[in-house]
Order: C-alpha cells, then sequence, then structure tokens
C-alpha cells in the first residue's frame, strides 16, 4: 500500500525571510509526519493518528514505524515555530509588491522555475497578493521572491496547528491582555505570563495555599496536588479538600498552579506543584473565615517545615498581630528552603483605604494589591465598576490583576474572581517561575528581582526608590522576572576605545546554544560588528568616524528553541586623528620622475599615499610638543624616518617597491583613546593586480583591513580565518589595498574587485 508525501525531505532548520530581512527559522519536529488524509490513510495509521485535519492527516512516528509508505516516498516533517506552533509548508506565497511594481512582472522572473497556477488580491487596494504554485515548497519559494529585491514582504503561507491551549485562556486577562477580551481594558496591562513561559513554567517548585482548601480531584489542579493537609477540621477525608461551599482556595490554587491540558484555564505557573493547606473554613455565606492562632501557626509550619514548601500564598488577613504567627513568619522567612528563606505573600486587603492589613504588615512578607484591566488601583479604574478598593498606603510591595480573573471553582467548575485575594497568587506564581530557573536564590534575592523588575504603571508618581503610595512598586511582571533570574548579560566595556569584545555571561551555565547581535539606537554611522563566537561579537568605528552611543541587543538562543532579549547602552570613542600638512618634494627615482605634491591632514582620514624614493614632511599641529612618536609594529620599516619632537614634524621616505605596504606611525597613550596613528602607502603599483581571494593557510590571517585608494580604510575583520575573499563584503567595484597580519608579519596585496 503507497500513500504519498506531499512536500520533499527537509534536512535541519528552514527559514524565510521577515519584512525586514531578518531569517525567521523553523526547526523540524522529526517525531511528526505529515500525509494525506483519505479512506487508506485513516485505516493504516489508524491510532498512530496525532491530528486528523481536513485534509491531512499528522501522524505520530513514536508510536509507528510508518512500514505503510512506500520507500521512495519522502518523509515531510511538521515544523515548529519558536513558540512551539506546529506548521506545514503550503503552495502559497503571500507577497506585497514594492511600489511601482507589478506582481506580474515578479513572477514573471521565477515562473520557468515555480510554474503559478492562481493569484488573488486582497482588499480594494490590491496590494497584496495570495500566489499559488504548483509545489508544496513554499518557503523555498518565498526566498527565491524575496531575493528578487522587488517586494517589501514575501511570506510563505503555512498549514498551521495553533495551539489553543485551554478554553478560558483567552478570558485570562491577566496572562496576556489583548485589549478585546474585556472592555474597556487596555492592551498590555498583563503580567507576561505567556512570554515568560519561554524561558520557566515553574518545574520542581513548590507552592503553599494556606487557605479554606482546595478540590484535590480537580480536573485542572489534580495533577499538580502535592502533599495536601487538613488543620481546620469539619472535613471528613481531612486531606484539605474544601467544606461544602467553599471555593477560596481552589480559586487561589487555580491562578498559581492550573494544568496546561487543555481543559479549562492555566495557572501562572503551571508545571509547579500546589501545596492545600486547609488552615480556615468559611461561613454559609462565604464572608467570614474562621480559624484560629493555633490552627494558622500549625499551617503555615507545615507549609515550611514539613512540606517544604518554596514559596506561601495567603489571600486573607486581618485581626491584631499575632506575636505567634509572626514568629512562625520569621522562621518560615529565615529558615525555609535549607536556610535560604521561603517567599511568604500577603493580600493588602479589600477595604479601600490607606493601610494594609494584617499579616501584609510583617516585615518577613511582601503584601499585594490589585489593579483593574485598565492599569489602575482597584477602586480608582475606571475600567472597573466595583464596590470595593485595594488597600494601599506604606508596606505595599506590588500589585497584580485583581479584577474578573477566571479560575477554578469546587465542583470542578470555573468562576470570575476577584480581590487582593486574586491579585496575591499571581505573585506567587510568578516568584514561583523565578526559583525554578535558579533555585539557589535566596528569598531576599527573588524579592530584590521582583520589585527591580516591576512595571511602572502610567499615571503614578515614583518616588527615588521606585515606590508609590497607591500600586507600591509597581505591577508584577513575570517575563522580566524571568530575565533576571536567569543572570544572562552581555558581558564588555559600557566605554569602547576604537573597538571591543562583547558576549553574553552565562553564570548559570543555562543551555544556551548561540547568541545574535546586533545595533540600534545609533547616530551616524553604524559602527561596525563581527561576530567572534556563536556567543560572542566584536564592535569597532571605522576611521573618522564620531563618537556616539549606541544600544547592543543580545538574543540568546536557548536549546528549548526560545529566544530571549538583553540590551546595553554602549559609547563608542574613535580613535583621534591628526591635523596638520604633508608635502613631498621632487624627485627622480628608479628613472621614474617623481612630481611635488602636498596635502592637508583630514579629522576624518588616517592613510594617505606617498612617491616611492622622494622625502616627505609632514608637520603636525593637533600633538603636544615633545611628545615622541613611534614606529608601529604593524606596519613594515621605511627607508629613512625621523620626527623631530619639538618642531612636531616628521621626515619620511618609503623604499622602491613598497606598493601596498602600510607604513604606521603612533603617539600617545598605547591602545587607549588618545592614541593617534597615521599610515603611508606608496601610490606605485608593482606589477599585475591580486586575485580577489587572498589565501594564506600555511599561516593563518588573524587580521584584515582594506583600504582603498584614497587611504581610506573602508573594511576591518578580526576574525582568524584561513582565506580572505573581498567578495564577501559589501565593498563596491574597484581597487583595493588588503593588509593581514598573521601575528608574526605583515602580508598585503593589491586586489581588483569587480563583480
Amino acid at each position: 500500500m503507497c500513500f504519498s508525501i506531499l512536500v520533499i525531505n527537509i534536512y535541519g532548520q528552514k527559514f524565510y525571510y521577515g519584512e525586514n530581512g531578518e531569517k525567521i527559522y523553523l526547526k523540524e519536529n522529526k517525531n511528526l509526519v505529515l500525509v494525506k488524509k483519505d479512506s487508506k490513510t485513516l485505516k493504516s495509521f489508524g491510532s498512530n493518528i496525532k491530528y486528523e485535519l481536513d485534509d491531512y492527516l499528522v501522524i505520530d512516528k513514536t508510536t509507528t514505524t510508518l512500514k505503510s509508505l512506500n520507500e521512495n516516498d519522502s518523509e515531510t516533517y511538521m515544523l515548529e515555530a519558536e513558540d512551539g506552533t506546529l506548521q506545514a509548508e503550503t503552495s502559497t506565497v503571500i507577497i506585497k509588491p514594492k511600489q511601482n511594481t507589478s506582481y506580474k512582472s515578479i513572477l514573471k522572473l521565477i515562473e520557468t522555475v515555480y510554474p503559478v497556477i492562481e493569484v488573488d488580491s486582497l482588499g480594494s487596494n490590491g496590494d497584496i497578493y495570495f500566489v499559488r504554485f504548483n509545489t508544496e515548497n513554499c518557503i523555498e519559494i518565498s526566498n527565491a521572491i524575496w531575493k528578487t529585491g522587488l517586494v517589501v514582504f514575501s511570506s510563505p503561507s503555512f498549514l498551521m496547528l495553533e495551539k489553543t491551549h485551554n478554553h478560558l485562556f483567552y478570558t485570562q486577562w491577566a496572562l496576556q491582555n489583548n485589549g478585546w477580551t474585556y472592555s474597556p481594558s487596555v492592551p498590555g496591562i498583563d503580567i507576561r505570563a505567556v512570554e515568560a513561559w519561554g524561558i520557566s513554567r515553574g518545574n520542581n517548585i513548590k507552592v503553599a495555599v494556606i487557605d479554606d482548601g482546595v478540590q484535590l480531584d480537580h480536573p485542572d489542579l489534580q495533577a499538580n496536588i502535592y502533599m495536601p493537609a487538613n488543620f481546620a477540621g469539619g472535613v471528613s477525608s481531612g486531606d484539605g479538600n474544601p467544606s461544602a461551599g467553599n471555593t477560596h482556595g481552589t480559586a487561589c490554587a487555580g491562578i498559581i498552579a492550573a494544568v496546561d491540558n487543555s481543559i479549562g484555564m492555566i495557572g501562572v505557573a503551571p508545571d509547579c506543584k500546589i501545596i492545600p493547606i486547609r488552615d480556615a473554613y468559611e461561613t454559609s455565606e462565604n464572608s467570614v473565615r474562621v480559624t484560629t492562632s493555633e490552627i494558622k501557626v500549625r499551617a503555615l509550619n507545615y507549609a515550611w517545615n514539613t512540606a517544604k514548601a518554596d514559596v506561601i500564598s495567603c489571600s486573607w488577613g486581618g485581626g491584631s498581630v499575632d506575636s505567634a504567627h509572626g514568629n512562625e513568619l520569621a522562621k518560615a522567612s529565615t529558615q525555609g528552603r535549607g536556610g535560604k528563606g521561603c517567599i511568604i505573600f500577603f493580600a493588602s486587603g479589600n477595604d479601600d483605604e490607606a493601610s494594609i492589613i494584617n499579616p501584609s504588615t510583617n516585615a518577613n512578607v511582601l503584601s499585594i494589591g490589585a489593579i483593574g484591566k485598565c492599569g489602575q488601583r482597584v477602586g480608582t479604574d475606571a475600567c472597573d465598576y466595583v464596590g470595593w478598593g485595594s488597600n494601599y498606603g506604606t508596606g505595599l510591595a506590588l500589585v497584580a490583576p485583581g479584577i474578573d480573573n477566571i479560575t477554578t471553582n469546587i465542583n470542578s467548575n470555573y468562576w470570575s474572581f476577584g480581590g487582593t485575594s486574586a491579585a496575591t497568587p499571581h505573585v506567587a506564581g510568578v516568584a514561583a517561575l523565578v526559583l525554578s530557573i535558579n533555585p539557589n536564590l535566596t528569598k531576599s534575592e527573588v524579592v530584590r528581582i521582583l520589585i527591580d523588575n516591576a512595571r511602572k504603571l502610567e499615571g503614578y508618581t515614583f518616588n527615588a526608590s521606585g515606590w508609590n503610595n497607591e500600586v507600591g512598586y509597581g505591577l508584577v511582571d513575570a517575563y522580566a522576572s524571568c530575565l533576571a533570574a536567569t543572570k544572562l548579560s552581555i558581558s564588555g566595556n559600557d566605554y569602547v576605545c576604537g573597538e571591543g569584545l562583547y558576549s553574553i555571561s552565562n553564570p548559570l551555565n543555562l543551555p544556551v546554544t548561540s547568541v545574535s547581535f546586533s545595533i540600534i539606537n545609533y547616530s551616524g554611522m553604524r559602527p561596525a560588528m563581527s561576530q567572534q563566537s556563536s556567543i560572542s561579537t566584536r564592535i569597532s568605528s571605522y576611521e573618522g568616524q564620531a563618537s556616539q552611543s549606541f544600544t547592543l541587543v543580545a538574543r540568546p538562543r536557548l536549546s528549548s528553541g526560545v529566544y530571549l532579549e538583553f540590551t546595553k547602552q554602549v559609547y563608542i570613542e574613535s580613535k583621534l586623528r591628526y591635523s596638520g600638512t604633508w608635502s613631498q618634494q621632487t624627485c627622480l627615482f628608479y628613472n621614474v620622475q617623481h612630481p611635488a605634491v602636498s596635502g592637508t591632514l583630514s579629522s576624518t582620514q588616517s592613510s594617505y599615499f606617498l612617491h616611492q624614493g622622494c622625502l616627505a614632511t609632514i608637520n603636525f599641529t593637533n600633538i603636544e610638543v615633545g611628545q615622541p612618536m613611534r614606529l608601529s609594529t604593524y606596519g613594515a620599516i621605511p627607508d629613512y624616518w625621523n620626527y623631530n619632537a619639538n618642531t612636531r614634524t616628521l621626515l619620511l621616505r618609503l623604499p622602491y617597491g613598497s606598493g601596498g605596504i602600510p607604513y604606521t606611525f603612533v603617539s600617545g597613550p598605547e591602545g587607549g583613546c588618545g592614541e593617534r596613528s597615521i599610515t603611508f602607502f606608496s601610490v606605485s603599483n608593482n606589477g599585475n593586480l591580486k586575485n580577489a581571494i587572498v589565501e594564506k593557510k600555511e599561516v593563518g590571517i588573524k587580521e584584515v583591513k582594506v583600504y582603498n585608494l584614497s587611504g581610506v580604510l573602508v573594511y576591518s575583520n578580526k576574525q582568524e580565518m584561513e582565506k580572505f575573499n573581498i567578495y564577501n563584503t559589501n565593498l563596491s567595484n574597484g581597487v583595493y589595498i588588503v593588509v593581514m597580519n598573521n601575528g608574526s608579519e605583515i602580508l598585503t596585496d593589491k586586489v581588483l574587485l569587480k563583480r
């Protein structure tokens, strides 16, 4: 029995070009194969079908050998996007031609290789076209169209198996606020949990929920339940399940750790474990929490000392200060987690008062307030009309979403949950994400990460320490906190003189496979950048380039395929140039009469051309009197030279046969920004021009510099290589001088670049 696979074999990663020319990578999932759906394939693969689509089947190779496929048929692997979405190629490419370019002229360039079947346009303007070809190879075709240079973009049209997550996920504005799930609402007012999941999902972290119990067999919680306990009594099972009608603890647990299982909703840290600890029960009206000091202390001790919780979430409070409970809080904060300290959160209260409630006033805990969907403290937010307000004032640490939070409910249901009771478990979940990345962080380090990376909400003024009376240090930010927890950073100097090396510092040895670097926010000429290794890059200024600041962007790629992003502000200082004049007398040298020449030393130029055999005089005006000048080791020794430090005059004569050889003089502190250099070349042509590929395999090339015939440095590269090909640069056609340094000698050639 033979079944056709849709596309040709794909090996390794594939990429296509984004609108700005960036490469967008997809990786193969070699466990999933796409086949055409018909009665034969349905029957043949049966239980091995992972997804049944309208026209195709996605087959799980881990459960079948695919023997029913003909050996001559090639397998079509599913592709995975950066966020894990499954995709497959189709026969359609979406293009937008550049202005005054017709789509027909573009397609004419490729139609002999890729025959077009159908073209359809989008919208009344007709500037976007859906082009269908006779082969399902849209990545290759899209790239071919992009390379014509005639399109704004050329995008493959993929078959996409987008993640549906959980059917209530799209109502969870706190995790990802798109602005339309609830109205009114401000897009982006959320804790950025979805972005954070690319870094951490809370694995191996335990969060204690001390409350009125948690439904242990809730389909969205059961898989994450760990060591439940009951200290409140009144439940026959005694295992932490709530009394009938008690919903509070189940709601809090869902916000923290509801399982990502496509059933209902998702918790902030969906892979962490919940320790349900029942320390109270609610009255039938669900308005009064009944407990004792003893029960609270026992419950707290069980959390940190017995169940070994990492994080403790308590969405309740009120009453007088309880010293015994406060003492246990101090123990949990200092002795928990093997002495690193538990991170403890309490709700600030829902009384709309300018004081937070106990125990959130305790110095060993973080008090959490609530904001609404427009980013304002609940009680003042015009987006949310509620009859309560989030407590604020001295001691308030952070805020989190506290309105219309869809979460788990008893009886395996779901409901909308609010208050500072809802805000608190959001922050507890973020703490779990942070600790999952680096479980060795101390309590104070976790607190500092959460506070330092909180988002400053618009409309509020923050003091010098970053705190505000109504929203504390701001809205908890899961993504920024997780980035900080990785301890990844760009290493390298803030101030660069001439050039500098930058790399990713990775003290936790996270699985970083590669790093891409880019430069943004620069003024004038863009600094030069050359990748040195998979995790480092070298940045340098061009000859005569003005000093400037810029932003260096690093995007480390984790082994999971997730990309992170870090930035660093860098100031680059170009090396100083000489000012003054130069002249060369006329002379007869090897039967060649050279005319007299002269010129001015330019602040934008550091290389000059002289005749061989004629004495040149260089008068400097911006070098200190008495400061010596030296011959650089990066260059050759001239036939004659002498520098008078008192008159600031250099006498120089280049030898016969010196065409293309650099003669460099330097003054000032070696390697510093105060160092100046000037280079001289002979204008004479020594024989024929060389091939544009310069090869020195026996010694290796450590540095390459390319000058144009005006003496301007137009290209440099300090990456070690065996062969230099000028065609691999962006230089235009012309004659250039290539100067190579192999560590022990200088190698030069004049080359002709003609594309």
